[in-house]
């Protein structure tokens, strides 16, 4: 009984098998007449995978591109001071949080100090935006905020602070609350 039933199961594990063979050599090799979406070059599939969008910085032309490559790097030497100085800060802020006694003057002026190196960082990252209004369409602009927005942490597809918190069965700290 138990071999008719492990013969059974081979049986029908090689046919899928052989199905799943079969359709991939048909997709392959259909010289377009078949949709060959998970298989063949890039250029052949016929939309992004999985409902991605593609990338912004693929729907540039090259001397575009180059442009913002530019603005981004000076973007990111400009700013390396402040976000070290941020990291700096916010260690420094933790640490004393996690003391006996917390010395409330000296968190709120990290704190002060945190948000306006944060708010240098907007008005250079706002200043390199203006830059890029300059060779980039209004749709390409519109692209870039998304993306910006999309890429922040706690910034996600139903704004800001909306779809981080877990469910009751979850059995961690936002649960609690």
């Amino acid at each position: 009984m138990k071999a008719k039933i492990l013969v059974g199961v081979l049986l029908f594990l090689i046919a899928v098998n052989i199905a799943t063979l079969g359709t991939y050599l048909y997709q392959r090799f259909t010289d377009g007449q078949g949709q060959s979406f998970p298989f063949g070059p890039p250029e052949e599939r016929p939309g992004p995978p999985f409902g991605r969008q593609e990338h912004p910085m693929m729907q540039l032309a090259p001397e575009q591109r180059e442009k913002m490559m530019e603005l981004m790097s000076g973007f990111r030497e400009e700013t390396s001071e402040l976000r070290q100085e941020i990291m700096k800060l916010e260690s420094t802020t933790f640490e004393l949080l996690q003391g006996d006694a917390v010395p409330v003057e000296k968190v709120d002026n990290n704190l002060r100090r945190l948000s306006e190196l944060r708010l240098a960082m907007s008005r250079k990252a706002t200043q390199n935006l203006i830059k890029a209004k300059a060779f980039l369409s209004p749709e390409q602009q519109r692209m870039f905020y998304g993306a910006i927005t999309q890429a922040r942490p706690g910034m996600g597809p139903m704004g800001p602070g909306l779809g981080g918190r877990r469910g009751p069965a979850f059995r961690g700290l936002d649960s609690v609350r």
